[in-house]
């Protein structure tokens, strides 16, 4: 990551973080998770494990992988930390029509 810091001075951290160093990375330096996203594979959410997605990243992804991070995924989600809710907390708050909406504007 400090590789990818040191290229401004004055950069702010989200920056970094944003879709045209993303974009520039992954034209470079593509990982097996980049290709796997590039292939739009499948991501299930298959309960809530240690080694599995969360049932609101599945959602937001479309039970596709994604490999994005940063200011790709939308501030409104973020702020509340929904990767973290457990899948019957996130429906029982009503947790998940929020990242439905958000879902509808990423397209």
């Amino acid at each position: 990551m400090q590789k990818y810091t040191v290229l401004c001075p004055r950069f702010q951290f989200e920056d970094v973080l944003g879709w045209t160093n993303q974009n520039m990375r992954r034209m470079s330096s593509p990982t097996e998770r980049d290709w796997a996203e590039d292939r739009r594979e499948r991501l299930p959410f298959s309960g809530d494990r240690e080694d599995g997605p969360p049932l609101a990243w599945v959602t937001e992804w479309r039970g596709r992988y994604s490999n994005s991070y940063g200011s790709v995924i939308p501030h409104r989600l973020k702020e509340w930390g929904h990767v973290f809710w457990d899948g019957p907390r996130l429906v029982r708050s009503r947790g998940m029509e929020v990242v439905l909406r958000e879902r509808e504007r990423l397209q």
